[in-house]
Order: C-alpha cells, then structure tokens, then sequence
C-alpha cells in the first residue's frame, strides 16, 4: 500500500493554524481587532477551522458585537456541535441581547454536554430569574454553590430570588452570607431589611433600610417613609 503526501493540503493547515495561533494570542492580551484580521484569514484558509470560529466570536463580543458573534458560535456548533463551551458563550451572549429563553436552551445544551461546566449554573440561574422562573433559579444558584461556595453573587442572587419566593427566613440567611463579604451593598441591606419586616422583624429591617439610605440607595429611603415611621 502506498500512501500520497498532499502537500498542499498540509500547507493550507498549518498556516490556518499559525493564524488562529496568533489570533488567540491578541485575543488573550485585549487586541481584539488584530484578533478578528487574524482568525478571519484563519477561517478564509479553512472554513471548518471551529477553533477560530470560537475565539473570533469571543473577540466580536469583547468588541460588543454580539449579533456577530452569536453567528460564530453557531458556526462552531455546526461544525463540531459536541463542544459545550460553545453553547455556553452562545447562551451568554444571547443573555446579553436578553434572549433569556433561549439562552436557558443554550445552558441546557451546555449542561448536558458537560456537567462541570460551573459557571454554567450559575448564568442559567439567572436567566430563568430574568423569566419568573425563580425556584428554578434557586435551584441552579444552590448548584453553583455547591461547586463553589466563594461565588459571593449566588448568595446575593439566591437570595433575590428566595425573596420573590416569599421565603423570607432563608433569603435573609444568604443575604448574612453576602453582606459578611460586602459590607457596604446598598441593595443587599435594602432586600434583606424588606425581608426582616416581612417575618415581623421590623426593628431589624429598619436598621437594614438605614444603613441601604447611608449607602445611597434612593429606594431605601422611600421604604423607611412607609415601614420605619
């Protein structure tokens, strides 16, 4: 048997890749304009080069063009639809546009693709708090936790969502967590105080309202008007 060396093809290959090389470089180090003249000569050299489809959306969002980049995305799936992280940056860029529903469609993907993937939880979580879907999203905030318990904002946002829920006790718990790592979170003190009226707590809540008005939280003040007096 004998085998045939195309060099030509070969060629082709390898400059693609010094290409998509040099493009991920600029990429890492914010030039992302010489980013996208880089992979897109990768891309113009191999049209299936997915790798340069992917850090050349990534460039196109730093450079805020999202729509673009949500075509780059789509492009990688095409090409290589097992790539979770793909669906991943899709999801978030579509989050961004507040293409809420289908960015959970797009976290989903990415989930069942990868289950590691922890950050993904988190960004699911708040896309279904941006639909109303907060049990869901105390779910997928509790997930992220779980895999990292110093992601200081799931507290925060957990705890959001838990007040929406009306479970007052327990927002008012990840808000403590929150409040230890941010001491001067205007928002937080204020949803916490809120929270510590609605248990009956109204000495506590008040304190929380003040301390959110020091803060500068304009809603605080009008909430202290109506429960403090």
């Amino acid at each position: 048997m004998k085998f045939f060396f195309n060099s030509k093809f070969f060629l082709k290959a390898e400059n693609a890749e010094e290409y998509c090389i040099q493009g991920e470089k600029q990429y890492l180090t914010g030039d992302y304009d010489g980013a996208l003249k880089n992979l897109s000569q990768a891309i113009t050299i191999d049209p299936n080069y997915f790798e340069a489809y992917y850090y050349r959306g990534i460039s196109k969002d730093n450079l805020e063009k999202h729509v673009e980049a949500i075509e780059d995305y789509s492009s990688v799936i095409t090409l290589n639809p097992m790539f979770a992280e793909a669906y991943n940056r899709r999801a978030l860029t579509k989050y961004l546009l507040k293409q809420f529903e289908e960015a959970v469609l797009d976290f989903d993907k990415a989930i069942e693709l990868n289950p590691m993937l922890i950050n993904v939880y988190f960004h699911r979580a708040n896309a279904k708090a941006k639909l109303g879907m907060y049990q869901e999203a105390v779910d997928d905030f509790s997930k992220a936790i779980e895999f990292n318990k110093k992601l200081t904002i799931a507290y925060f946002n957990r705890g959001n969502a838990l007040a929406k829920l009306k479970f007052y006790k327990e927002a008012i718990e990840d808000f403590n967590i929150f409040i230890s790592y941010s001491e001067n979170h205007q928002v937080a003190y204020y949803i916490r105080g809120i929270c510590k009226i609605a248990i009956g707590d109204k000495l506590g809540g008040c304190i929380d309202l003040k301390k959110s008005s020091q803060l500068g939280y304009p809603e605080a003040a009008l909430a202290i008007q109506k429960y403090c007096k």
